[in-house]
């Protein structure tokens, strides 16, 4: 998953840490770790703050601290759908590494389908959005939503919001909106998707 404990790397002595890294570097796939990325990898695990997100880059990788573990994947690039307007049958492409987005209908409680079949907006996140998802009993802030969920600082922002208007009605494939919902309804489904979080690695 790409993804290297703090608690497991900062057991080792220094030497031990830089040949882990590297190791995970290649593991990944990834260009060979340049000595200068690889000391402000190892000098920004004691003093970054528990709730920082501190990045490191080199040509063709990075590697972000979350919690308690590091992250080591491929650049992150910004995704490109706002404004795209997604319809049942009509699937939207979210950029590259974002994978595609599109309606399907089920029996199942899902987007009223008079609402999904005049199209929806895509949008990133801007702030200040608020939702009550299917199952809850009060309206909750979006920001409290991601961070419950555990969903990576570096992907809340890129997460497609699909909207109505100016009423939000679902966040990616993560909840949809009570107040839009209907049986049969249209689930959001989310191909080839990247990691959002940990429970999408098995982490």
């Amino acid at each position: 998953s790409g993804r290297l404990p703090l608690a497991g790397l900062c057991s080792l002595p220094p030497p031990a840490q830089a040949r882990v890294l590297r190791r995970a570097v290649e593991l990944a796939g990834l260009p060979k770790l340049p000595a200068r990325s690889l000391r402000a990898i190892l000098d920004s695990i004691p003093e970054a703050r528990e709730d920082a997100s501190p990045l490191v880059r080199w040509p063709g990788g990075e590697c972000r601290r979350y919690r308690d573990s590091l992250y080591i994947g491929e650049p992150t690039n910004p995704p490109d759908f706002e404004g795209q307007m997604l319809l049942p049958g009509r699937p939207a492409g979210l950029g590259r590494g974002f994978g595609i987005l599109a309606l399907e209908l089920s029996p199942a409680v899902g987007i009223d389908p008079g609402l999904a079949g005049r199209g929806l907006c895509l949008r990133a996140r801007r702030g200040g959005e608020t939702i009550r998802p299917l199952g809850h009993a009060h309206r909750r802030t979006l920001k409290n939503l991601l961070q419950e969920r555990g969903v990576y600082p570096w992907m809340r922002d890129a997460l497609p919001l699909l909207y109505a208007g100016d009423e939000l009605v679902a966040v990616a494939d993560l909840w949809i909106a009570a107040g839009t919902a209907a049986a049969p309804g249209y689930g959001v489904h989310w191909r080839d998707a990247p990691p959002i979080s940990r429970t999408d690695t098995g982490a």
